[in-house]
């Protein structure tokens, strides 16, 4: 063997077995409730709340975006804001985060009474926001509920984490890890996650297009980054059905969850057509599934 080829076998080995070690760790279950499939305007007959999926990871829960309803959706189903230990914003349009106030009181106020003259002692939680997430809950805490006080200690709490997607990076957990795409929504700093074990992926969008970019074309980097994973749950409101069709067919995922629905037709939203969009996305993912409050998935 020459002594130039020995360097590169030696470094080759090396990084294969670090990526050994990163999947050492058992491959946890992935289990996905839906809390929140609608979007701002709610139906009277047909309430849909809004963005809201709670993923459990193993023993973490996570909860992808905080819109209006979530909260209350979080306890029909038994999984109060208290056992969350992460927390995805996609973007800070109101539908996505109206919630994410009550979410962190419950957080720090729920679980297990305190042993007497002991304060309570909530599960460490990471919030991880896009662009402004920050001054959000320092306004909020500071204005809104300024008269109040315990936001801004809630804020102090070392418990409570925040990091922003933009610095994220990739995060490791129990035996899963999970990385961020920035996606073209509105005007709007605005991101989809990946959650991978060592067999199985996870793509949640968040919400992409808009009234001025409604073409699968211009997220074409985040399909290349969804493909091949098992389950994509995908905003099904902003870009027309031929378009969804086009990111199915570049991703290929075995399962396709369409959320953040509607239930009557809107002037905005003037391409929004359901029917449509399952019957093109079906000939390209190997299964179609329309999101309802309370349906659960295994990954």
């Amino acid at each position: 063997m020459s002594q130039t080829r020995l360097p590169r076998i030696l470094t080759a080995a090396l990084m294969l077995a670090a990526l050994g070690v990163a999947w050492l760790s058992p491959v946890p279950e992935v289990r996905v409730l839906f809390v929140g499939t609608g979007h701002p305007d709610i139906a009277a007959d047909k309430p849909r709340m809004q963005s809201g999926i709670v993923v459990d990871v193993g023993d973490e829960r996570w909860l992808f975006d905080a819109g209006a309803g979530v909260v209350a959706r979080m306890f029909d189903h038994k999984r109060p804001p208290h056992t969350l230990t992460h927390i995805f914003l996609s973007h800070l349009h109101y539908d996505h985060c109206l919630d994410l106030d009550a979410v962190l009181l419950l957080w720090r106020t729920g679980g297990p009474v305190p042993a007497p003259g002991q304060r309570p002692a909530p599960r460490p939680l990471t919030l991880f926001g896009p662009d402004g997430t920050e001054k959000m809950l320092v306004d909020l805490y500071d204005a809104a509920y300024g008269v109040d006080g315990r936001g801004r200690v809630l804020l102090k709490m070392p418990s409570f984490k925040r990091v922003r997607i933009r610095d994220a990076g990739v995060f490791e957990g129990k035996g899963y890890k999970v990385s961020f795409r920035e996606v073209k929504h509105a005007n709007m700093d605005c991101w989809a996650v990946k959650l991978e074990t060592a067999t199985k992926t996870l793509v949640f969008s968040g919400d992409l297009g808009g009234p001025n970019n409604l073409r699968a074309a211009d997220n074409a980097d985040f399909s290349e980054w969804a493909k091949g994973a098992e389950m994509l749950i995908i905003d099904t409101l902003h870009i027309p059905p031929e378009e969804l069709a086009k990111i199915a067919a570049q991703v290929k995922p075995k399962t396709m969850v369409f959320s953040h629905l509607t239930e009557r037709q809107l002037p905005i939203f003037k391409h929004y057509d359901l029917e449509k969009t399952l019957a093109l996305c079906s000939k390209e993912a190997g299964k179609v599934v329309v999101a309802v409050e309370g349906l659960e998935l295994k990954l």
